[in-house]
C-alpha cells in the first residue's frame, strides 16, 4: 500500500469512528483516544469507590460537538474499565437524559458545575465529570473536571490538547447532537455541517 493509500485508509478510518463514536484500530486523531485514555486512568485513581456520572463536553457557546461526544463516550469506557476495579461506577448516559427529561433540574444558576451537581444528586452520583472543548488559536483544548456532588469542590482537573493539524478537523467539530444538558442558556445551536464523506477522504 503506498503512502496516498495509507492516508486515505487512515482518514476514512478517523470519520468511521467519529461518526460511531467508537474507537476504531488506526484511528489516532493526534492521539485523542489515548488521552483519554490517561485521563481515564487518572480519574480512576483518584475516584476510587465512587459513583461517576461522565457529561458531554460542549463548544464555548454551550452546543456538543463530535469531538465532545466522542471524547465523553471514549472516558466513559476507559473510567467505566478503571473503576471496575476499585469497586466505582460509572452512570449510563441514558440515566441523564431521562432525568433531562422528567427531572424539575434548575438551568438559571448559569454555571454548569452546579447544574451538573443537580444531576448527579438525582441519579445518585457522588462525583460529576464535566467540562468543554474549545478551540484557542488553531489549536484545540478539551478540558476535563472531576467535581463532588456534595460539596463542589474539584478532585481532579487534566486537559486534552490536540494540535493545529489535527485530520478531518471540520468533522470533528462539527454539531450533530443540539445543546448540551447543562446549558443554562437554552443555547441555540445552529447546525455546523460535516463535509461530505468524499471531502474528508481525499481532501
Amino acid at each position: 500500500m503506498n503512502k496516498n493509500h495509507r492516508r486515505t485508509v487512515s482518514r476514512l478510518c478517523c470519520w468511521a469512528a467519529l461518526l460511531s463514536s467508537v474507537a476504531v484500530a488506526g484511528c489516532n486523531l493526534n492521539g485523542l483516544d489515548q488521552q483519554s485514555a490517561q485521563v481515564a486512568r487518572i480519574l480512576g485513581k483518584r475516584l476510587k469507590g465512587r459513583e461517576v456520572a461522565v457529561f458531554e463536553f460542549p463548544d464555548e457557546e454551550g452546543c456538543i460537538t463530535r469531538m465532545g461526544r466522542h471524547v465523553s463516550e471514549q472516558l466513559t469506557v476507559h473510567l467505566s474499565q478503571a473503576l471496575r476495579r476499585r469497586r466505582g461506577v460509572v452512570v449510563e448516559r441514558r440515566e441523564l437524559a431521562q432525568v433531562a427529561r422528567s427531572a424539575d433540574i434548575d438551568l438559571t444558576s448559569g454555571d454548569p458545575s452546579v447544574i451538573a451537581r443537580s444531576f448527579g444528586r438525582f441519579v445518585g452520583a457522588d462525583v460529576v465529570v464535566l467540562g468543554s472543548a474549545t478551540e484557542a488559536g488553531k489549536n484545540i483544548y478539551i478540558s476535563v473536571r472531576a467535581v463532588n456532588v456534595a460539596g463542589g469542590e474539584i478532585i481532579v482537573a487534566e486537559d486534552i490538547r490536540l494540535p493545529a493539524d489535527v485530520p478531518n478537523r471540520k468533522m470533528i467539530l462539527s454539531r450533530p447532537a443540539g445543546p448540551s444538558l447543562l446549558s443554562a442558556t437554552g443555547a441555540q445551536c445552529a447546525a455546523r455541517e460535516a463535509p461530505s464523506t468524499l471531502q474528508m477522504i481525499f481532501n
